[in-house]
């Protein structure tokens, strides 16, 4: 199958699910990044204090958000007469099944911020 039609109603209740999930996720790999990158920071104030270290690199990346693509697709589909639309299969993956181009290496991002 290379396209579907679905009610309009339902991809904008599934794309706020899955924009909400998004955020949730997002917001606890980013407390989880700050707390993670406050840690380092005092270990390395404490050992400049000390007289210890010579060459400080942290190299710990936040997480990212991509709520921009998901208000995109809601500003779409609520500016959209049709009661039906047509969804070609890697916008159903991305808009249903969440599974969007920069799913696999937010995944990682995510799970590396997380401690896991």
């Amino acid at each position: 199958m290379k396209t579907v039609t679905v009610r309009k109603k339902w991809l904008l209740e599934q794309v706020l699910i899955n924009q909400e999930k998004h955020i949730e996720t997002f917001e606890k790999a980013y407390a989880s990044y700050c707390r993670k990158l406050e840690t380092l920071l005092q270990d390395h104030l404490a050992k400049v204090k000390n007289g210890k270290t010579d060459r400080v690199f942290i190299s710990e990346s936040p997480p990212t958000k991509h709520t921009k693509d998901y208000k995109r697709v809601v500003g779409m589909l609520i500016a959209s007469v049709d009661d039906t639309i047509d969804l070609a299969a890697d916008e159903f993956s991305s808009y249903v099944q969440d599974d969007w181009h920069w799913k696999q290496e937010w995944s990682t991002s995510i799970a590396s911020n997380m401690g896991r």
